[in-house]
C-alpha cells in the first residue's frame, strides 16, 4: 500500500494541498482516492472488510500523507485512531457491524465529540447530558472544536448519566432530528478539517447505542489519546520531512555570492538539524506504535513521540523560512502552511506541559 500511496502523493494529493488549505475542505476527490487504495480500510478488521493492520502501518502511512498535506493526514488519523480504535474496543457486535464496513469503503465518516465551550480536558466540569426517557437515550448539551462535524455520518458523543458523574460514550447519527451544526471555525492550521460546534438539542438515541459501559468514557478517551498521539507524532514527522526536502531543493538551486546556498554553513547545519531531529522523532513514534500493537501500554511512549515531533516540525517549518527567505512567506511556497500546520498540532491531544507531566507520572510509577 505504501508505493501506491506515494504513487497518490506526487499525481493527486501534493498538487491539491494549497487548494484544500485554501477552501477548507479535502475535495470529495481526494477522499475517493483515499478509499480507492485502501487507505481507510487499513485500521478495520478484516471480518469487517478491514485490512486489520496494526498502529505502525497506520503511522507509516499518515507520515507519507503529511509530506504532502497535513490536513488530509489528521483526517486519517481521527478516523483510524479516535474512531475505528474505539468502534473496536468498545463497540458491541452490532455497532461494529454496522459502521465498521462503511468506514472501511469510504461511504462514512465519523467525528469526535468530547470538547465543550466551558470544559476540556476537565471531564468532570462537562454538562451534557444523556438521561434515559422511555426506550431511548436524550443528549442535550454543546460539544465544540468537532473536527468533521458537519460532515460525519455520527459522532462519538461524550456525556453523563443521570445520577453519574463519570462521562459515557454514544454514537449519535449527525442526521437526526436535534442535531444542529454550527458555523466553522477559522483555524490557524489544518484547515482542510472543518471544525465546528455540534449542539444535542433532546436528541434520541437508541439504548444499543452506547458506546461501551456506563461510565466508561475515561477508558475510551485514555486509549483513544494514546493512538492519537502517535499519529500526531506521524503527522508532525512528514511536517519536518517536507520542510527538509523544500529547503534542501532551495538551497541546492540558489546561488549566494556565486555559489549555492548550500554551501554555506549555516544552511547545512540546518539541514542537519532537521534531518536528525526528524530522524528520532520516526524512531519514537515507531517505538510507541510497535509497543501499542504488542498490547502494551504506551502512556509515557506516545506522549514523548508526540512532544519531541511536533517540537521538531516546528524548527524545521522555522528553519525551512530562514533559508527560503522572502520566498519562504509567499503562499506558493507551502512554508507558511507547514509553520501553521505544525503550530496547530501543538495543541492536539494534548499541550507540552501536559505531555510532560504523563511523562514525569509514568517515570514516577516505575
Amino acid at each position: 500500500m505504501l508505493d501506491r500511496t506515494v504513487s497518490f502523493l506526487a499525481k493527486d494529493l501534493a498538487p491539491s494541498a494549497r487548494g484544500i488549505d485554501q477552501a477548507r475542505r479535502i475535495p470529495r476527490t481526494i477522499l475517493q482516492t483515499l478509499t480507492d487504495i485502501g487507505v481507510f480500510r487499513l485500521a478495520v478488521p478484516t471480518a469487517q472488510g478491514g485490512l486489520g493492520e496494526g498502529s505502525q502501518t497506520s503511522a507509516m502511512i499518515i507520515e507519507a500523507l503529511s509530506t504532502a498535506c497535513a490536513s488530509t493526514a489528521a483526517l486519517v488519523s481521527l478516523q483510524h485512531n479516535f474512531i475505528v480504535a474505539s468502534l473496536c474496543g468498545f463497540g458491541s457486535d452490532l455497532q461494529r457491524s454496522t459502521w465498521l464496513p462503511r468506514l472501511a469503503n469510504g461511504e462514512a465518516l465519523g467525528c469526535w465529540a468530547l470538547s465543550e465551550p466551558d470544559a476540556g480536558d476537565d471531564l468532570s466540569a462537562h454538562v451534557t447530558t444523556a438521561t434515559i426517557e422511555g426506550d431511548a437515550f436524550v443528549i442535550r448539551g454543546a460539544k465544540s472544536f468537532v473536527t468533521l462535524g458537519g460532515e460525519a455520518a455520527f459522532a462519538i458523543v461524550f456525556a453523563k448519566g443521570s445520577g453519574n458523574k463519570d462521562l459515557t460514550a454514544f454514537l449519535v447519527p449527525t442526521d437526526l432530528p436535534g442535531v444542529v451544526v454550527g458555523p466553522v471555525y477559522e483555524t490557524l492550521g489544518l484547515r482542510g478539517l472543518p471544525v465546528v460546534t455540534l449542539t444535542l438539542n433532546a436528541v434520541r438515541i437508541p439504548k444499543a447505542n452506547r458506546l461501551g459501559e456506563e461510565g466508561q468514557g475515561a477508558m475510551i478517551i485514555a486509549q483513544a489519546m494514546d493512538g492519537a498521539r502517535i499519529g500526531v507524532a506521524a503527522i508532525a514527522t512528514g511536517i519536518t520531512r517536507a520542510a527538509l526536502d523544500l529547503s534542501t531543493q532551495h538551497a541546492l538551486r540558489t546561488l549566494s555570492e556565486g555559489a549555492p546556498l548550500a554551501s554555506r554553513q549555516e544552511v547545512q547545519f540546518k539541514l542537519a538539524e532537521m534531518s536528525t531531529e526528524g530522524d528520532a522523532a520516526r524512531m519514537l513514534y515507531w517505538q510507541a506504535s510497535s509497543l501499542r500493537d504488542s498490547g502494551m501500554a504506551t502512556l509515557a511512549e506516545s506522549a514523548m513521540a508526540k512532544a519531541i515531533a511536533v517540537e521538531a516540525a516546528g524548527k524545521a517549518a522555522s528553519h525551512a523560512l530562514q533559508i527560503l527567505g522572502s520566498k519562504g512567506l509567499l503562499p506558493e511556497a507551502s512554508v507558511e502552511r507547514l509553520i501553521r500546520d505544525a503550530k496547530n498540532l501543538e495543541i492536539c491531544v494534548g499541550t507540552p506541559e501536559s505531555l510532560r507531566l504523563a511523562i514525569a507520572s509514568a517515570i514516577l510509577k516505575d
